[in-house]
């Protein structure tokens, strides 16, 4: 059980790393004129930290990302978290 708590700790870590260091280059992003580059390169940060966030919940809670719930045990492999 242990090991699980271990798992979680990886990836909801990892997550919050990311979302430091992505909220960091948005403010310095924020701080260029408006363009179209500019909103490209917004949009491909918030499609990273939702791909981020995705892999945190699925790895790191065992929630599926594309229903909200919470994967049965008996679907899990014996290396994921409960």
């Amino acid at each position: 059980m242990k090991k699980c708590k271990c798992e979680s700790t990886k990836y909801l870590t990892s997550l919050t790393n990311t979302v430091i260091e992505f909220l960091t280059e948005l403010d310095r992003l924020m701080q260029r004129p408006s363009t179209i580059k500019r909103g490209r390169l917004i949009a491909q940060i918030s499609n990273m930290l939702d791909f981020h966030n995705d892999q945190a919940r699925y790895f790191g809670l065992g929630i599926d990302y594309r229903t909200d719930q919470k994967r049965p045990t008996h679907t899990r492999s014996a290396h994921e978290p409960a």
